[in-house]
């Protein structure tokens, strides 16, 4: 089939770089208050869950035909800003109420919240983010000691969930990433 470059360029592209641009707007947000020290870490790390949530919850809002690219693109956002969020708790700022196993804990639902979401909309750019969360968790809280039979036990779980939502949605190029 071919590109229909007009939509591509005039929907998708943008909703992508809107995306991006809240993203980067957030992130910009939050590095702007440890410059200045205006918001605790902590009060900062449970905005970013609020606002990762609220993303997330405004694209299931959007779920008509209309907005199908909005709405994952929402999605998108809200799954990547959740997980900075967590990693900022645990390893920028190390908050006792967060600690290494229950930000692996939340990390790991939050990629199986996004593979959830990959099904629900079908979106390939969600699942594609909960696969890339999903792999960079353990290097994200990790701990510095040798946990190989729990590292590995996390992959053969991640790697069938992944199979999962790629035989489900038909996806064949999921896998290879």
């Amino acid at each position: 089939p071919t590109v229909d470059w007009e939509r591509f360029m005039g929907a998708r592209l943008l909703a992508w770089l809107g995306g991006l641009a809240l993203f980067l707007g957030v992130a910009y947000f939050v590095k702007y208050s440890f410059d200045h020290d205006l918001i605790p870490p902590s009060v900062r790390v449970l905005l970013g869950l609020l606002a990762g949530l609220g993303l997330i919850g405004g694209g299931l809002a959007l779920r008509p035909r209309a907005y199908t690219v909005t709405a994952h693109t929402l999605c998108g956002t809200g799954v990547v800003i959740l997980y900075a969020a967590l990693y900022a708790g645990h390893t920028l700022y190390q908050l006792p109420w967060l600690p290494q196993s229950a930000a692996f804990l939340a990390m790991s639902l939050v990629t199986a919240g996004a593979f959830f979401l990959a099904v629900h909309f079908p979106a390939q750019v969600v699942a594609a983010l909960g696969i890339l969360g999903g792999f960079l968790t353990p290097l994200l809280v990790a701990s510095g000691s040798d946990r190989p039979v729990a590292l590995f036990s996390y992959l053969a779980f991640l790697n069938i969930g992944l199979l999962a939502v790629a035989l489900r949605q038909r996806w064949h190029l999921l896998p290879l990433l």
